[in-house]
């Protein structure tokens, strides 16, 4: 698996620490996908061109899908506006597994 990582000039403390939680769970993924924080930081992985942008914008969420996790959290992180996908829904279904 490839990862990419862009920072703007005001990263967090935070977001560092998503980025390397993130890196280390999707290590395995088959697919290929962008990852937006909060903070505008992008990670890509996988070797394809993405399908889809998961875009995270609660920096809180990151740690309920980490401690607690669960198929629920995400469905219920998407209708609250806490996650977006961009682009194909089904392969971005694919990380369900790597958050249960």
């Amino acid at each position: 698996m490839s990862v990419a990582t862009t920072q703007p000039s005001t990263s967090s403390a935070n977001a560092d620490i998503a980025t390397r939680i993130l890196t280390r769970l999707l290590r395995s993924f088959a697919g290929s996908a962008d990852l937006q924080l909060w903070d505008e930081r992008s990670l890509s992985v996988g070797q394809a061109p993405p399908a889809f942008t998961l875009v995270l914008r609660d920096p809180k969420l990151l740690r309920s899908l980490v401690t607690a996790r669960g198929p629920v959290l995400l469905a219920d992180a998407y209708f609250r506006g806490q996650i977006d996908i961009e682009g194909d829904l089904y392969s971005a279904l694919a990380l369900k597994g790597y958050f249960e």
